[in-house]
Order: C-alpha cells, then structure tokens, then sequence
C-alpha cells in the first residue's frame, strides 16, 4: 500500500511541484536537496501528471504548446521527434542547475508525448506509472 493512495494526479502535480522547487535548490546550507537522479525522474513525473491534473496544471502544458508554435514557426522542418532528440542532447551535454534540468525535462515530457514512436511509448508507460502512483 503506497502513502500517496488516493491523492489523485492534481495532488501529486501539487506535491511534486513543492518538492522540485524547494527540494531542487543549489546549496541549500544543511536542508535536505534532491540529487540530479531525483530531480530528473521526479520532474519527468510531475511532467505528466501536470497533463493530466488540470487548471492551473494544464496552462504548463498550453504554455509549452505556444513555445512549439513559436519554434515551428521559426524552424519549420524541425520535427517533434527531432526536437525531443534535440532536448536530450541539450540535457547530456549542457550544464544546467538543478531547476533547469528539471523544467526541461517538464517541457521534454510533452514534447515526446507528440513525437510518436519510442518517445511517446515511453510518456504514455511513465503517465501510467503516475496514475497508477495516485490512484
């Protein structure tokens, strides 16, 4: 029986949220802060379920839907696949804080659930995951 039976996907959007901004801060002199494996995988789970949960939650996901209009806009043949690759490799090799690898694996979440293939199978199993986690 797992402690967040019965939360539902808003509440986990709403603790994962609390966890990442306060648990993802750099130096925090003595508090407990997440390692970059927990920022990573909390913040991919806190991708779907803020698709899923609802207002306010879903204006995260209208918002990125415009930042990908601007960037089709400007770069046409940049594909979704191409782009969630592009993400990834932005990931590997750019240094980030632990917020930024967290808000960009936000937005790379809902980009692999539009590029198909092995990158949406893989949000579609992490979703399950999540709800199965809240239910």
């Amino acid at each position: 029986m797992s402690f967040l039976a019965g939360i539902g996907l808003f509440g986990l959007a709403a603790i994962l949220t609390v966890i990442l901004w306060f648990g993802g801060k750099e130096g925090a002199n003595g508090k407990v802060t997440l390692s970059w494996g927990w920022c990573l995988g909390l913040s991919l789970l806190a991708g779907v379920s803020y698709s899923a949960a609802g207002f306010p939650f879903d204006l995260i996901g209208s918002a990125i839907n415009d930042l990908l209009g601007v960037v089709s806009a400007v770069a046409p043949d940049l594909k979704m696949p191409a782009l969630a690759a592009l993400m990834l490799a932005l990931a590997m090799f750019r240094k980030f804080t632990k917020r930024g690898i967290s808000c960009l694996c936000i937005v790379w979440i809902h980009v692999a659930t539009g590029a198909g293939g092995p990158y949406a199978r893989f949000a579609a199993a992490l979703a399950d995951a999540a709800e199965r986690l809240a239910a």
